[in-house]
């Protein structure tokens, strides 16, 4: 008995040691279960997160590159239809511009002349962009930014430093710099029309609402042509249409036009070193177009003022609608009150006088408006001209 008793004690003792030794293995299985389940409901929990932040992404990028072709909803407010509305068909009077506008002598006797050459270069095709457009900014806005972000170099300041041919580009470069930039006007017209071409094209296909400005507006008031001096191509848009170009920086367009945009395109008030927002640049020139955008910062209740940062100011009743029109043969958006924009900006004279004279440093060049040819020209170029425009002018 005594015997027994003992083998059952030991047999009890060692399975006793024997479970022991399995409760260590028992919880490590335990733990690394435990860890592989949540390691599986992070992932998984990732994987929503992540479909959802998609979800959200893509309906914000849909909202962003919205289509902005004229419809029935924006154009039924003058009483045209999309359908009805006729290249060939001019623009209702009443979105153009009345003599009381202005004050000078000389516009209300060419007033009739002035809306039918504008008149000639539309194509019967306008479109209001929502005031909302403008309006896009984020709860913070940043009151200065002096940073420079776009370089440019030549006395003229109108090549992008990055590629600019290094002749025409010197180290000191810059308006104080004795360095000369040549521009051969053949290269530069060329440069000019292919760029705003490409960026025409792939504004429109990309639903991006966009008009020209400053000088560009100038010269197409003239003659629909860009400006023989002027060396840039000016184009505005409002907040909406910057956030629908910044989901295309860095694109290039035809293998040779960059779309740069500026990170600070939220900084919204006067910048003296950051005007410019975004910028297509001919990599094989250096040649750019500048892009500004126009923001509401102070909503009123009486009259909706949009500003850049320059700052120039414009009431939003003188933007809209935008007027397609056509600009050395490229369909491009101009404002519904060029004339008053341009006096603005230029004084009323610019629509009128026949004679532009522009001085950088020691350089001046001179040029008159042939009507004849009904185009700009350099009067040391076609001197005899010249002579007889300015004869003619005292008689």
């Amino acid at each position: 008995m005594h015997a027994a008793a003992l083998s059952q004690v030991r047999t009890r003792s060692t399975l006793s040691r024997k479970g022991a030794s399995h409760q260590p293995v028992r919880r490590v299985f335990r733990r690394r279960t435990r860890l592989l389940a949540f390691v599986a409901a992070l992932v998984f929990g990732n994987s929503v997160l992540l479909v959802a932040w998609s979800n959200i992404m893509s309906w914000q990028l849909s909202q962003s590159t919205r289509t902005m072709e004229p419809s029935q909803e924006l154009l039924g407010n003058y009483g045209v239809t999309s359908s009805s509305v006729n290249i060939s068909t001019p623009l209702p009077e009443r979105l153009y511009e009345v003599p009381s506008d202005f004050e000078n002598e000389a516009i209300f006797q060419n007033f009739d002349a002035f809306v039918a050459k504008m008149s000639s270069f539309d194509t019967g095709r306008f479109i209001s962009v929502p005031v909302e457009d403008f309006r896009k900014l984020p709860k913070i806005v940043v009151n200065i930014q002096n940073d420079k972000y776009f370089q440019e170099c030549g006395w003229d300041l109108k090549r992008d430093a990055r590629f600019a041919e290094a002749v025409n580009c010197p180290p000191e470069s810059g308006r104080f710099s004795k360095a000369t930039t040549k521009h051969d006007p053949v290269a530069v017209h060329k440069s000019l029309v292919a760029m705003l071409r490409a960026w025409s094209d792939f504004a429109k296909s990309e639903g991006i609402m966009w008009w020209i400005s400053h000088g560009a507006m100038l010269g197409w008031f003239w003659n629909g042509k860009f400006l023989p001096w002027d060396k840039d191509v000016d184009v505005q848009m409002s907040m909406h249409g910057l956030l629908q170009l910044a989901f295309h920086n860095q694109t290039i367009l035809d293998g040779r036009f960059l779309i740069d945009v500026s990170p600070s395109i939220y900084v919204r008030t006067p910048q003296p070193n950051g005007i410019i927002d975004a910028r297509i640049v001919d990599t094989e020139t250096g040649y750019f177009i500048d892009i500004t955008g126009l923001a509401e910062l102070e909503p009123r209740s009486d009259e909706n003022i949009m500003q850049c940062k320059s700052p120039h100011y414009y009431k939003y009743s003188k933007l809209m609608p935008l007027i397609e029109t056509s600009l050395e043969g490229v369909k491009v958006w101009r404002p519904k009150a060029v004339m008053r924009i341009l006096a603005d900006e230029y004084q009323e004279k610019s629509l009128f006088s026949t004679s532009y004279t522009t001085t950088y440093k020691s350089w001046t060049a001179f040029y008159y408006w042939d009507s004849e040819k009904r185009e700009w020209a350099d009067s040391f170029k076609n001197f005899f001209h010249f002579f007889r425009h300015t004869l003619c002018s005292f008689l």
